[in-house]
């Protein structure tokens, strides 16, 4: 049996709908996938001191978009836990939404350490920042020019 001419239209705007959700997320998560500390140094970027991140962090509402496309926000509590929120534009019609607590703190070599509990992964890191111009970025070393670079917005 042949295929109607309408079926085809529906299975051919399905598929243009699929990619049109696809491309832009794409480009979101794209949009600093292949930057490195190399990336960073050639551009003149200077490594944030200990003080510098004592004046950043604390009360800080922290925005970043992972490798993996999700919109993450958290606010640096003193003292306290967070609740980090994520948003994962990827998931297609029903975006992602998830929340998860956490906890962060200065490490003594200048590092932003954070830990979240996410409702299926635990995710734990303490990075090195380095800004360049008015924007953030992590690493997680400060010697490897390959160490992959994470944009991060800081506001008080």
């Amino acid at each position: 049996m042949k295929p109607s001419p309408i079926a085809i239209g529906y299975v051919a705007t399905g598929i243009s709908a699929i990619f049109l959700l696809i491309i832009p997320s794409l480009a979101l998560a794209d949009t600093s996938a292949n930057l490195t500390l190399g990336d960073l140094m050639n551009q003149g970027a200077v490594q944030q001191s200990r003080d510098d991140l004592l004046s950043l962090l604390p009360g800080a509402k922290v925005s970043n978009v992972s490798r993996n496309g999700s919109v993450r926000h958290w606010e640096n509590i003193e003292g306290r836990e967070f609740v980090a929120s994520a948003t994962n534009p990827t998931a297609g019609l029903n975006y992602a939404r998830f929340t998860g607590k956490g906890s962060w703190r200065l490490g003594d070599n200048g590092t932003y350490c954070v830990h979240i509990e996410w409702p299926v992964t635990s995710e734990q890191w303490c990075h090195f920042i380095f800004k360049l111009g008015s924007k953030y970025y992590t690493v997680r070393s400060t010697t490897d020019p390959a160490s992959p670079a994470y944009e991060f917005t800081f506001v008080h």
